[in-house]
């Protein structure tokens, strides 16, 4: 397939949006890259204002959750007429809600890279090791094809889910990890030299995740499986400290 795809904008320059932006530069040398960001200034090479950046072929929206809805508003007037719009965050139904409200005005893909700047390093820069989902679009089958065959060139796996059955894994899984991260922290636990290797497994989760407080405040916000991922989480743990303890109720495993 001839690749068609020449511009790309991102929107923010966040921890995905830079990382985003290094992979297409390795990947991708003759794609021009357009970036808006409220921290840096326009200069017509890398950075651009809003609208130049909406006017890419693609459209990465790399900001946070909460930020979703209102980007999106902005951005819908100033679109190219055959721009895509990919969304990028971590938590699909409600972003797939919005983009739907704006189906008729735009194209979209929505997705959710399965991995980051800390995954990619652990893979050594194999992207075949990394996962991207996709989780809805209004795209022509030749415009969701090239997309995909532009994506996929690169190594990348990419599998299909729709947005709830999505979501419900990210609660057992992500989420989960982020939980079990923030809580070290808060603990303030840390690396010894006598640690063994499922320690140092539980460290690396802990200092992969624990920057990234406001991304698990907005995953449990606006994923409602959460709360119940929450619930387990701590009545198993309240289970565990009864059995260490020797209150747990005869007959409970």
């Amino acid at each position: 397939m001839v690749m068609n795809i020449q511009t790309v904008g991102i929107i923010g320059y966040g921890n995905f949006g830079s990382f985003a932006h290094h992979v297409i530069q390795m990947y991708f040398a003759h794609v021009e890259v357009r970036i808006s960001s409220t921290r840096h200034n326009p200069d017509d090479q890398t950075f651009f204002s809003f609208e130049d950046a909406c006017m890419s072929d693609l459209l990465i929206l790399a900001v946070p959750i909460s930020a979703f809805d209102e980007v999106v508003e902005r951005a819908v007037p100033v679109m190219g007429t055959n721009t895509i719009l990919v969304d990028i965050c971590t938590v699909k139904s409600c972003t797939v809600e919005i983009l739907k409200r704006h189906g008729s005005k735009i194209k979209y893909l929505s997705t959710h890279p399965m991995f980051g700047f800390n995954s990619y390093r652990w893979a050594a820069g194999d992207l075949g090791k990394l996962r991207l989902i996709f989780c809805d679009h209004n795209l022509s089958k030749s415009d969701y094809e090239e997309v995909k065959s532009f994506l996929s060139g690169i190594g990348l796996r990419i599998s299909e889910q729709a947005p709830d059955e999505h979501d419900k894994m990210i609660a057992d899984t992500l989420f989960l990890a982020h939980l079990v991260s923030q809580i070290l922290t808060e603990g303030k636990f840390e690396r010894s030299d006598i640690g063994t290797a499922s320690f140092d497994s539980l460290m690396n989760v802990m200092e992969s995740l624990h920057q990234d407080r406001a991304l698990f405040q907005d995953v449990y916000k606006y994923n409602p499986y959460c709360k119940k991922t929450l619930e387990q989480f701590f009545d198993a743990e309240q289970n565990i400290r009864q059995l260490l303890t020797g209150t747990a109720k005869k007959g409970k495993n």
